[in-house]
């Protein structure tokens, strides 16, 4: 079971770096697949795709480990880093971080509430793991 874990723990690191990459490297290309690059919008979005890209690694690592946390019938953590993710961290982001950080602090909000997220399933992982 520790092999699996680590699988999907370094598959979940590996896809959220590409997709991180891509948004980082290519927004004009990824904005242009829903936008026309004449609206402003566009402009707006090639802008903040860097930073919004920010969050895909901590995204992508948090669904692997509340699937993990699911599969193993462990459903109170998977509960309660769903809503960390969702709603204790996300809604005061979303609220603090523009006050804060203007147009940016919106585009890292996801990423700020990600980010949080993977620390407590980290803190849990590391305070849980001899339990298991």
């Amino acid at each position: 079971m520790v092999a699996t874990e680590r699988l999907a723990i370094l598959s979940a690191v590996l896809c959220g770096l590409l997709v991180t990459s891509a948004f980082v490297f290519i927004p004009t290309l990824l904005v242009s697949l829903f936008l026309d690059s004449k609206l402003p919008a566009a402009s707006i979005a090639v802008q903040g795709f860097p930073l919004f890209s920010a969050a895909f690694i901590f995204f992508i690592f948090n669904l692997t480990a509340i699937g993990y946390f699911q599969s193993i019938e462990k459903v109170a953590p998977s509960i309660v880093f769903a809503l960390l993710r969702g709603v204790v961290f996300l809604v005061p982001a979303f609220i603090l971080l523009p006050m804060e950080l203007g147009d940016v602090g919106i585009w890292l909000a996801l990423a700020v509430s990600e980010f949080l997220t993977s620390l407590s399933i980290v803190a849990y992982y590391l305070a849980n793991r001899n339990s298991k």
